[in-house]
């Protein structure tokens, strides 16, 4: 396109010349008196962030798909609003508590594993979904959908080695796909291990008796291990035909084993000082059997369907003797199927998707020793949906409504709830690059499934965490309403949200005759969440340099039975990146987030992260740094703020301040055809519904 406007622009300038230096007096002959012109080079940019009705569409610049080794590191150049990556602890995380990541590849949910054997270069585009819309799961947050080409012939085998050098951590993976015409085989195997020592606890606790004194304790760590291993292997074969079909079968595994999680801590009364040892310990065997099918009927209709089937396995043992012995074992079996189909029509002015999703769930968890007790839960969920979405003139919008039953039952506890999820997002085009976003939605919460077993477990010598099989789900309703403009070296959005959590479950203390405290969740009045935020990306040097800053402001209101707790916070950002060549250097900084859920109020970790790659044919090498120059840099810090049980907890760890971790990134492959393959859906489970002391 470039060379084609410098060459008609070079014509008409030539015509145009030719035509002033014609001599009208002279019929006879024309004299041309000839010039020399001479043109700069022009360049034409394209903006890299595309506004949709429920998102944006982020075209990677070729420098950061060069620079980058895995997924990981690819969406740790994006600088993504609102989202943190954690290169080296392989985390992808929302700022300021606001639903859970969802990762896709190519419209799969993808797991770890997918990220490490991504490659970069292949990346056609990503798909961020800060709105998700009513075909997407429950407490989502923001849906990061990665659209690739796929080799079709050849092969490719490769690792990603990630090591840390100032400490025992590290993730491994090695992969290899093969293709044939339409089909293609991958086998991918992944370590990772861990064990940390420096982990510090600090919690000072104050009692409220029933004769009104105050207990007060502090718990401090002495010497503390947390280790874990992880072995996972994928087997998937993939037959696809870009056109018509696409046919995925997957099978995984995943091994985990938690050795030993043991802390030696100092509890101090008063004067009175003595030792306490707590541990845990837990492995889990998790086979998923993943098949999927896309089939085109015609050139504007499609159906797709998913049938995932999990199995978990695990076992784990609990000690502590604060007070006196406490231990329990724990043997659970969770099992659950997972089917979706969905009906899609790109009409003239729109497109219509009509789905139907069902999960069925049993779990079964038996406590035995200072616990006594057997979990039997059954979930299942039906989920009913259509959504249409399109353009008209200088509008677009998507329009979904959802209808979700969920039934469950435990013993003689059961319910059946149902909801109607209306969503609807407009957008208008004030000009072309300057875009005003409205967006309204309704949509179910559900509390983790440990909390509606009926199990009563001790955390320490006063406390007791509680499960209450009577909660139910609750409705939550967003408004957000978004300012963003895009130009080729500059995007700004800038965005209002507002939620409220109507009947939630929330934080319930209770307080015994002999003076125990009990930790449960009931549902109660509402929580509501404000935030407005702007983020700031600007291209120094297209190609080369740039940054990007991100500021949010934040309002909870927690309204309980018996309690009312508010805070307001902000959190800040910036990152930049620069590309030279084969090397590429990348630097990443937030104060944390600082939230209040119920009654507990939690400031999350600030993130520092430095970092630098150097590529080479096949070959890249990057060293990371986490936390410089920090010895003890804090990892969380937690206050409750019940009126019988106040808490400031504080946790530290070594391990994380000045964590170098270096990565080897290489592969083989042969064969350059490529094409594209777009797999829409996918599930897997991870709850067991165990319940833990923390």
């Amino acid at each position: 396109m470039k060379q084609l406007i410098i060459l008609f622009t070079t014509m008409a300038m030539a015509m145009n010349v030719n035509a002033q230096n014609q001599n009208p007096s002279n019929n006879d002959s024309l004299k041309t008196v000839q010039k020399s012109v001479e043109m700069e080079e022009i360049t034409i940019e394209q903006a890299r962030i595309i506004a949709k009705p429920d998102g944006k569409l982020i075209i990677p610049s070729t420098a950061q798909r060069e620079a980058a080794t895995n997924g990981y590191s690819l969406l740790s150049k994006l600088a993504l609003p609102r989202i943190r990556v954690d290169n080296v602890l392989h985390t992808i995380t929302a700022i300021g508590n606001n639903g859970s990541v969802q990762l896709r590849i190519n419209g799969t949910i993808a797991a770890k594993e997918d990220l490490l054997t991504l490659d970069p270069k292949l990346v056609k585009n990503i798909d961020f979904i800060d709105n998700p819309g009513v075909r997407y799961g429950q407490d989502i947050g923001y849906v990061i959908n990665i659209r690739t080409m796929r080799k079709d012939s050849g092969g490719v085998i490769g690792v990603d080695l990630s090591n840390s050098l100032s400490a025992v951590n590290g993730n491994n993976t090695a992969y290899g796909k093969l293709n044939h015409k339409d089909s293609e085989f991958a086998l991918t195997y992944n370590f990772g291990y861990q064990d940390f020592k420096g982990n510090d606890y600090t919690e000072k606790a104050d009692y409220l008796l029933n004769d009104n004194t105050h207990y007060k304790v502090e718990r401090t760590t002495v010497s503390n291990r947390a280790r874990y291993f992880n072995n996972s292997l994928q087997m998937k074969y993939n037959l696809a035909d870009s056109a018509n079909y696409v046919f995925q079968a997957a099978f995984s595994t995943d091994l985990n084993n938690s050795p030993g999680d043991d802390a030696l801590r100092l509890l101090t009364e008063g004067q009175t000082k003595q030792l306490t040892n707590q541990w845990e310990s837990e492995r889990s065997f998790t086979p998923v059997l993943d098949l999927y099918f896309y089939h085109k009927l015609g050139k504007r209709q499609s159906i797709t369907a998913n049938a995932v089937g999990t199995s978990i396995a695990t076992k784990g043992k609990v000690f502590q003797d604060e007070g006196v012995p406490y231990r329990f074992s724990v043997d659970g079996r969770t099992w659950s199927l997972h089917t979706e189909a969905i009906y899609e029509n790109q009409l003239k002015s729109f497109t219509l998707s009509l789905g139907l999703q069902h999960d069925i769930k049993y779990t079964r968890n038996e406590y035995s020793g200072d616990v006594s007790s057997l979990n039997q839960m059954h979930n299942q969920q039906y989920y009913l949906f259509g959504e249409a979405k399109g353009n008209w003139e200088k509008l677009s919008y998507v329009a979904g409504l959802g209808v979700t039953n969920i039934r469950y039952r435990q013993a003689k506890d059961r319910y059946n709830y149902w909801l109607f999820r209306p969503k609807f997002s407009l957008g208008y085009s004030l000009t072309p690059s300057l875009n005003l976003r409205y967006t309204f939605e309704i949509n179910e919460h559900l509390s983790k499934i440990a909390m509606i077993s009926n199990t009563r477990i001790r955390e320490n010598s006063r406390e007791w965490r509680v499960g209450n099989p009577n909660i139910e789900p609750n409705k939550v309703v967003n408004h957000t309403l978004s300012l963003e403009l895009y130009k080729p070296r500059l995007t700004n959005m800038l965005s209002i949200h507002y939620r409220n959590n109507s009947n939630p479950n929330m934080s319930h203390y209770e307080r015994t005759p002999d003076n125990q405290f009990l930790y449960s969740q009931l549902n109660q009045k509402r929580i509501e969440m404000f935030y407005a935020g702007n983020y700031f990306r600007y291209d120094l040097i297209p190609e080369k340099l740039a940054c990007s800053t991100n500021i949010m402001l934040f309002r909870f209101l927690n309204k309980g039975f018996d309690y009312k707790h508010y805070l307001t916070a902000y959190n800040l950002s910036a990152s930049i990146e620069a590309y030279l060549g084969k090397w590429s250097v990348s630097a990443y900084a937030d104060n944390g987030w600082k939230f209040v859920e119920g009654e507990t109020m939690s400031h999350q970790a600030a993130a520092i992260y430095v970092g630098a790659g150097y590529r080479t044919g096949n070959l890249t090498l990057s060293l990371y740094w986490q936390n410089p120059l920090m010895a003890h840099p804090q990892m969380q810090h937690t206050n409750i703020l019940n009126r019988y049980v106040s808490k400031d907890i504080r946790m530290r760890g070594s391990d994380y301040g000045n964590l170098i971790n270096f990565n080897v990134s290489w592969k083989l492959e042969y064969g350059r055809k490529y094409k594209a393959i777009d797999r829409r859906l996918n599930h897997r489970d991870t709850q067991t519904g165990i319940m833990k002391s923390k």
